[in-house]
C-alpha cells in the first residue's frame, strides 16, 4: 500500500492501524507536519509496537528482519531505522485493542472525545535541553488536565530527556538548541487553541488549565501567566518570590519561568517567541502588553532553586537584574549573552543557548 500510495505520486504517506481509538485528523495532520523535517514518523503503541507508520518515500528496507507481532517490533524498527541513517520522528504513545480486556481502551477514547470538544485545547509546549532529571515532575503535573496537548522539544539532550518524555506520553519533537526557537518549533506543530509554555523544570499547579481557560475567556486579556514559588526552604526564596510576583501584578511583566500562556492565534499575530540569544520572554511580553491586559493566574508555578542555589540567591539576582538593565539600555542581546556566558556554567548546568530566567 506505501509503495502504491508513492507511485500515484504522493510526496509523503501515512499507514495507521484500524485497531488504536485514540488516533485523530490532528494526529495525522502532525505526522504529516513532521515528515517536513523528518524521514520517518512513528507512533508508538503501548504493547511494544506502533500504530501509526509515515514515510517520506518508500523504504523496503525498513520493514526486513523485523519479529511481527512480537513486543519488541518497535524497538526492531528503531534499530533498522538507524542503521539506515533515516532521521526519526516519534508521536505520543497510544493503546490498541487487540482483545477483549482492551475494550476499556475504545471507551475510554470515546468519553474522551466527547467531553474534551465542550472545552479549548491547551498545549503545553516544554523546551528541554538535557532535563531528564526534572521532567518527570514537571510532566506528572499535566496527567489530571482536560483536554491537554503535551509537546517536548528536545535541543540536543544527551542524558535520556527525549526517551524520557515519550516514556510518559509526551508528543517529541526535536530542534536546534536555544529556547525561542524550540518554543517556536512546539508552537508550529501545536493543535490547540491555547498555548502554555513551561520550562522543563518547573511544575504547574492542580488546575491550572481551569484558570487558563477562565481568564484568556476574558475579552481584554491578551495573555497571562502564573504566580511564582520557588522550591527550596531558604528565607531568601520567599523574598524573592515576593518581589516577583509583585512586579508581575503591578508592571503586567511576568516572566518565561511563570509559565506564559496565551491564544493561539494571538501568538501567531506576534510572530512568535523573538530568536533571540537571551531576552526573548521580557521581549514577547513587551509585544504581548500591546494587544491586551497580561493577566496573573492567582495560583502558583513551582520551579526549581538550582539557578540561585548556585551562586546564592542575592549573587543570581543581581546578575539577572544586571541582563535587564542592559537591555533597557539597548545592549544587544548578543553582547548581554556572551556577558552572561561568563556566569553560565556556575548559574546551572544547561548550555548558554537555553537563555535566562529572571
Amino acid at each position: 500500500a506505501i509503495a502504491e500510495a508513492f507511485a500515484a505520486g504522493a510526496d509523503r504517506v501515512i499507514v495507521v492501524g484500524t485497531d488504536c481509538p485514540g488516533i485523530t485528523s490532528a494526529l495525522a495532520e502532525q505526522a504529516f507536519e513532521r515528515l517536513a523535517t523528518a524521514d520517518l514518523v512513528v507512533g508508538p503503541a503501548t504493547d511494544g509496537g506502533y500504530y501509526l507508520l509515515g514515510l517520506t518515500r518508500p523504504i523496503s528496507e525498513l520493514f526486513t528482519g523485523i519479529a511481527w507481532g512480537k513486543e519488541t517490533v518497535l524497538r526492531e524498527t528503531q534499530q533498522r531505522a538507524e542503521q539506515l541513517g533515516l532521521a526519526v520522528c516519534l508521536l505520543t504513545p497510544l493503546s490498541d485493542v487487540d482483545r477483549p480486556e482492551d475494550l476499556p481502551v475504545w471507551y475510554l477514547a470515546k468519553h474522551a472525545s466527547r467531553s474534551a470538544s465542550s472545552v479549548p485545547r491547551i498545549s503545553v509546549i516544554i523546551p528541554a535541553l538535557n532535563e531528564a532529571s526534572h521532567l518527570t515532575d514537571t510532566l506528572s503535573a499535566l496527567k489530571n488536565a482536560r483536554n491537554v496537548e503535551t509537546i517536548v522539544v528536545d535541543g540536543g539532550s544527551c542524558d535520556g530527556t527525549d526517551s524520557l518524555a515519550v516514556d510518559q506520553g509526551a508528543l517529541l519533537i526535536r530542534s536546534a538548541a536555544g529556547r525561542a526557537r524550540q518554543m517556536n518549533d512546539g508552537a508550529q506543530t501545536a493543535t490547540g487553541d491555547i498555548l502554555l509554555f513551561l520550562h522543563a523544570d518547573t511544575r504547574l499547579p492542580d488546575r491550572f488549565d481551569e484558570q487558563v481557560r477562565e481568564l484568556l475567556a476574558r475579552p481584554t486579556v491578551a495573555g497571562g501567566a502564573f504566580r511564582l514559588r520557588i522550591d527550596g526552604d531558604r528565607r531568601a526564596f520567599r523574598l524573592i518570590e515576593w518581589m516577583v510576583n509583585l512586579r508581575s501584578r503591578w508592571l503586567h511583566m511576568p516572566y518565561g519561568d511563570q509559565a506564559i500562556f496565551l491564544r493561539s492565534d494571538m501568538f501567531r499575530r506576534l510572530g512568535g517567541f523573538p530568536e533571540l540569544p537571551i531576552m526573548e520572554d521580557f521581549e514577547f511580553i513587551r509585544r504581548l502588553r500591546q494587544h491586551g491586559t497580561i493577566t496573573i493566574a492567582p495560583a502558583s508555578v513551582t520551579t526549581s532553586s538550582r539557578r540561585w542555589e548556585k551562586l546564592g540567591p542575592w549573587k543570581t539576582t543581581w546578575i539577572n537584574q544586571r541582563i535587564i538593565l542592559g537591555y533597557y539600555l539597548g545592549i544587544s542581546p548578543d553582547t548581554l549573552a556572551k556577558w552572561y556566558l561568563v556566569h553560565r556554567s556556575s548559574l546551572d548546568p544547561r548550555t548558554p543557548s537555553q537563555g535566562s530566567d529572571r
